[in-house]
């Protein structure tokens, strides 16, 4: 299984590190630190596959029977209690990270004590997480299996935990189990995790404790339950047995692993990976890798010509690509004017969107809390409660739904924007290059900057953490002394000013935090680009004084350089044809 998604990246990166290896044996340092660049962005662009659902729903047998080997702990009662991350690596290791920044090494055995409820109770040792490498195939394309503490269970800080992992999963396999079917508290938590997960596979686990007939009418029931709850009409349910699965697997036994009907499932997510995930990226990194390239070849291309070229002509071809190329590089100045006016616009639209937010869905918020407290009859003390807890699920479940239409709306913009930033630098790179070509008669042929920036993860949310009283507990039994008349409406009125300190707070903390990721993300993009364009202009002239520097040597040695030269253009024009037949395999779409 996943053969398929690892087959075309194997291959490209194959042939990236030979080549990278290579040049920097001949002493071409900045063309192999940029693909080594390319495949470190390869490598380190990772997707999280969450496994979530309720408590003993089998989420860590699961990960075992996808990996295909009994790594993380299992028990009959509520276990994991610290997220636990399993991605590639090319030999099994355990490290323990905790939250005071410590690392440590730790053998698989010892797992429990550090991830379980009944080891480690409370998180009382402080671990953030714990990460296991492992050879297995699926995860080589950046994939991070990650197993969560399940919702629902007596234990109150595993439901957090689960809980405030959901901003950073982009995928996640939803775990539900035929005994006991889906209830209550899992529709809530579907409900809360669907704004922050763009990609949801439903799976049945233990299909096998239930008869045929049993079977399809958990399966309809289920579905049913799903399609109401998310709003539509149909949904794909995997009915499956991790347990049967994982024993298939690790015995080996071909009969149990068919009776799990794992296999069926493992063939839908490595289509998922490949042609929704692993696709794209991979396409992104050929692209690049094809261009830098191609901008080799043609710094090589530009090296023979000059050899070949008459030697008198060379100075004033040389002065002549210098002035041009001073001509040129305003158009860079041009373009990150352009980048700024745009993301000040920007910024303006998220501001007005905040604004828009709280005379809107805030003002709705503030009309229900109204309601609320009309049509209660509690006495001050338990009003205050109901009140804290109407304030605390409305305005959870109004930045919810606001901040999933808002994180796709400024991604879209902010990457509309940084395309034309990069379509403004590609002119100037290819004009560089076209001039350069002119003056000395070499192949040009473009191929451009492909990728534009995109934002890794959601914006930072906290959850709304009120103080269980309004008011001081001093001037909180005051008012519960006085008559229930006033002291109803001093509750209320608290609860007010609580509710907009609330929405001010959490208004401010999206647009702190999206700042800082628009500056980290849009300042690491502009300046990748700003070195293509750096790289591009020290290429050229750099190939023209080696050539000139080598033009004045022995009629032996320079064409000694001349079939160098060739050699190793031959070379990059065979991995590029290679790399354009990956790109059609990458873009298969069956």
């Amino acid at each position: 299984m996943f053969s398929r998604y690892t087959h075309v990246q194997d291959k490209t990166v194959k042939d990236l590190q030979a080549l990278a290896a290579r040049v920097r044996e001949e002493g071409r340092q900045d063309f192999a630190n940029a693909l080594s660049a390319v495949l470190g962005k390869l490598s380190e662009n990772r997707l999280n596959l969450a496994v979530l659902g309720e408590f003993k729903r089998g989420k860590s047998t699961l990960i075992n029977a996808l990996l295909g080997r009994p790594l993380l702990p299992m028990a009959v009662v509520p276990l994991t209690s610290v997220i636990t991350v399993v991605e590639y690596g090319e030999a099994l290791r355990v490290e323990a990270r905790f939250k005071d920044g410590r690392k440590e090494t730790i053998p698989l055995e010892t797992i429990p004590a550090y991830v379980t409820e009944r080891e480690n109770p409370k998180n009382e040792k402080g671990v953030e997480q714990v990460r296991l490498t492992f050879p297995a195939a699926f995860l080589k394309g950046g994939v991070r299996l990650v197993d969560t503490p399940g919702v629902g269970s007596v234990y109150e800080h595993n439901t957090r935990v689960a809980f405030e992992f959901l901003a950073q999963a982009d995928a996640a396999l939803f775990v539900i189990s035929a005994d006991p079917p889906i209830g209550a508290a899992e529709l809530a938590y579907l409900k809360h995790l669907r704004p922050y997960v763009e990609k949801l596979f439903f799976l049945l686990n233990k299909t096998d404790l239930l008869t045929e007939s049993d079977q399809r009418e958990a399966l309809e029931f289920t579905r049913g339950t799903l399609c109401d709850v998310l709003g539509v009409s149909s949904i794909r349910l995997y009915p499956i047995s991790a347990r049967l699965a994982l024993e298939g697997k690790t015995r080996p036994d071909p009969s149990k692993l068919s009776q799990s009907r794992i296999p069926e499932f493992e063939k839908d997510l490595e289509a998922f990976l490949m042609d929704e995930k692993g696709r794209v990226l991979l396409l992104s990194t050929i692209g690049r890798a094809a261009q830098m390239i191609d901008q080799e070849r043609f710094t090589l291309s530009l090296q023979e010509t000059v050899l070949n070229a008459p030697l008198g002509a060379l100075p004033e071809k040389q002065a002549a690509f210098k002035r041009q190329k001073e001509s040129i590089l305003k158009r860079q100045a041009a373009a990150h004017h352009l980048l700024q006016g745009e993301i000040h616009q920007l910024l303006s639209i998220l501001e007005q969107d905040l604004a828009d937010f709280k005379w809107g869905p805030a003002q709705r918020l503030s009309a229900q809390l109204t309601e609320t407290f009309e049509a209660s009859s509690e006495k001050a003390g338990a009003l205050r409660r109901l009140l804290y807890d109407h304030i605390q699920e409305s305005i959870q479940n109004a930045f919810n739904a606001w901040l999933a239409t808002e994180e796709k709306k400024i991604s879209k913009d902010a990457a509309r924007i940084t395309q034309l930033f990069a379509d403004r630098i590609n002119s100037v790179v290819e004009r560089l290059m076209e001039v350069s070509a002119g003056q000395f008669g070499v192949r040009f042929e473009p191929l451009g900057w492909t990728d534009a920036m995109t934002f890794q993860g959601g914006f930072y949310y906290y959850d709304v953490r009120l103080e269980p009283s309004f008011l001081k507990p001093l001037v909180q039994l005051l008012i519960d002394r006085l008559p229930s008349r006033f002291s109803r409406r001093l509750v209320f009125q608290e609860a007010q000013r609580a509710l907009n300190d609330q929405i001010d707070r959490h208004c401010g903390r999206v647009r702190a935090d999206f700042l800082q990721r628009l500056k980290r993300e849009i300042d690491g993009f502009q300046a990748a680009l700003d070195r293509w364009v750096d790289q591009t202009a020290q290429g050229i002239e750099q190939a023209m004084a080696i050539a000139l520097d080598q033009k004045t040597r022995t009629e032996a040695r320079l064409t000694a350089q001349i079939r160098g030269l060739r050699e190793k253009m031959e070379t990059l024009e065979e991995i590029l044809s290679r790399l354009r037949e990956f790109r059609r395999e990458a873009s298969h779409n069956d």
